[in-house]
């Protein structure tokens, strides 16, 4: 059994239950999982679509069903911890050991924060 990562428009189609046969046999039999990027959109949206609890159950559901793939320095672009208000050099990555996840991130995912 092998894990693919599937980005925010496909974790969106598999949670409306919208996927086509031919998505849903490419990832059957597979682990799937989703960057912690994707969690964050996932749950923008909820915010912006003013979710319901029965909505936010589901999400909570989808999510514990997948892998959830943390961040670190090294797999982001230099330029994604900038904000349009802020200077990159003022509000850089937190330092984190190479191989290891963030301070911040407990080694499991809780939903919602």
């Amino acid at each position: 059994m092998s894990v693919i990562v599937v980005d925010t428009d496909v974790a969106s189609t598999l949670l409306r239950r919208r996927a086509s046969d031919a998505l849903a046999g490419a990832l059957a039999g597979h682990v799937l999982a989703i960057t912690f990027g994707t969690v964050g959109e996932l749950t923008k949206w909820t915010l912006v679509r003013r979710w319901g609890p029965r909505s936010l159950d589901t999400m909570r559901t989808f999510l514990a069903g997948l892998v959830v793939l943390p961040t670190t320095s090294a797999s982001r672009p230099a330029g994604a911890n900038c904000r349009p208000t802020h200077d990159c050099a003022a509000d850089p990555a937190p330092p984190t050991t190479p191989g290891s996840p963030p301070a911040a991130w407990s080694g499991s995912f809780r939903w919602p924060p």
